[in-house]
């Protein structure tokens, strides 16, 4: 059910942006789609730096992702599919133009 899904990606990127802040998560997008079981989250930083910083420990953020999705109710077969990736607002705006839809394309 769609909107149960995003429900519980709602929960996830609240508690996930909760413990990641201090490392420079300014926001947290999702990639997916309704039908498929896998989603991407695009944990966004602000500055290129910040992003480096957060991407030398991806596989961590990762673990702790697909944990999180666990704990809020997806089923483990749906959160096995999911992956995780980090980028930075100066990297959009320098090479996309601000839109964070074309960068995630």
């Amino acid at each position: 059910m769609p909107t149960m899904r995003v429900f519980r990606l709602s929960r996830a990127r609240r508690r996930l942006l909760r413990e990641h802040a201090e490392a420079g998560v300014t926001d947290i997008l999702f990639v997916g789609s309704m039908r498929l079981a896998g989603v991407a989250a695009w944990f966004c930083t602000a500055t290129d730096d910040e992003r480096d910083k957060l991407a030398s420990h991806l596989p961590e953020l990762e673990r702790r992702f697909r944990e999180v999705l666990g704990e809020v109710g997806f089923p483990e077969t749906q959160v096995a599919e999911c992956g995780a990736t980090v980028e930075s607002q100066e990297t959009v705006d320098r090479d996309w133009g601000s839109n964070w839809r074309k960068a995630m394309q």
